[in-house]
């Protein structure tokens, strides 16, 4: 038997417990995070999709029974904003409809096609459905304003042969061309004179008046540089069309309507013409059709003159013999000589 005194040691049991339920409200916002992001993915693959998926994808969103909603003409909404894509077809009072799905995406896209006959029918070819036949049309007025502008303003008198106004398959096509000792620009550099400037001031306000994309390019002879020059050909056509677009930029038109700038060097000379002869030395600007026009040629209808590569002559010069056999005029320098940078 142990003393009273003595200490009796017994085991001590810990019982491990749980802590209090802490409920579900993260399961409900997982759930919503989830459904936001499959949402989200869902209209990133509609919008990635073509016509044919966002009218049936709309169509069901609309009425995803197979019956069609029927509803004025001219309801209050007037159509718009019906379904998440597209616009609802014009569904008349007592329609039977064209139900959902394929059926309905095809009734959505017939709708949005206009009929022949249709005042509303888009023919194509420019902005706003002009036609292309219609734009050509005003684009040749255009040109005959233009020519005429120039040949009544008598400043022009003694740069207007070296003027080609022409409509062509691709549009409305102006090009200024150098004459002997440089008429537009600095001889072998892009500085504009003053008679380029007297020119566009001609040019662009009938430009501006249509509404097809413009091209400018630039143009030299096969002359080349003198070696070790640095520079060639193809950067003097580059700058001199970057100069004549800020140019015309400056007298009305908008970096939206200039398509490109074309820098051609000596690729692209004149026909008929020897590729060192100064009147490929030119600049262009091309108000351009969206389509080629039947009957119009590259070289087109010269709106000008009945000759538009009549020999070029020097500023105050007689003017041509039209009955006489085209030549070609001597180099700047009046002799033979090494091609270099004032040769251009």
């Amino acid at each position: 038997m142990a003393d009273d005194g003595e200490l009796k040691l017994r085991p001590k049991k810990i019982i491990k417990r749980h802590g209090g339920h802490h409920g579900g409200a993260w399961k409900v916002a997982y759930a919503d995070f989830v459904t936001a992001m499959m949402a989200l993915f869902m209209v990133l693959w509609i919008l990635s999709q073509g016509p044919e998926v966002k009218n049936s994808v709309a169509a069901y969103f609309t009425d995803p029974r197979g019956v069609p909603v029927v509803q004025p003409s001219k309801g209050t909404l007037d159509n718009m904003g019906v379904g998440i894509m597209d616009k609802m077809p014009n569904v008349g009072v007592g329609s039977k409809g064209e139900g959902s799905g394929e059926r309905f995406a095809e009734a959505l896209t017939n709708e949005a096609t206009p009929k022949p006959g249709d005042p509303k029918q888009k023919s194509g070819g420019g902005p706003g459905g002009e036609g292309n036949g219609a734009a050509a049309k005003k684009l040749r007025d255009a040109g005959e304003k233009i020519a005429e502008a120039i040949k009544a303003n008598p400043k022009l008198a003694e740069v207007s042969k070296a003027i080609s106004v022409r409509m062509t398959d691709e549009g409305l096509r102006i090009e200024l061309r150098e004459q002997q000792g440089g008429t537009f620009f600095d001889s072998g550099k892009a500085n504009p004179k003053p008679a380029l400037r007297k020119v566009l001031r001609e040019v662009m306000p009938e430009i501006v008046k249509t509404s097809q994309p413009v091209v400018v390019e630039g143009h030299t002879d096969a002359k080349p540089y003198s070696a070790g020059a640095g520079y060639t050909n193809w950067e003097l056509s580059a700058d001199r069309g970057n100069a004549l677009r800020r140019l015309m930029l400056g007298l009305g038109a908008t970096e939206e309507r200039i398509r490109e700038v074309r820098a051609l060097a000596d690729r692209r000379p004149l026909p008929d013409m020897d590729p060192l002869d100064p009147r490929n030395r030119r600049v262009s600007i091309l108000v351009a059709l969206e389509e080629p026009v039947p009957g119009l040629t590259d070289e087109g209808e010269d709106l000008m003159f009945e000759n538009p590569l009549a020999p070029a002559i020097a500023p105050g010069g007689p003017a041509p013999d039209p009955n006489s056999p085209m030549t070609a005029p001597a180099a700047e320098s009046g002799t033979p000589a090494e091609p270099t940078s004032d040769a251009h």
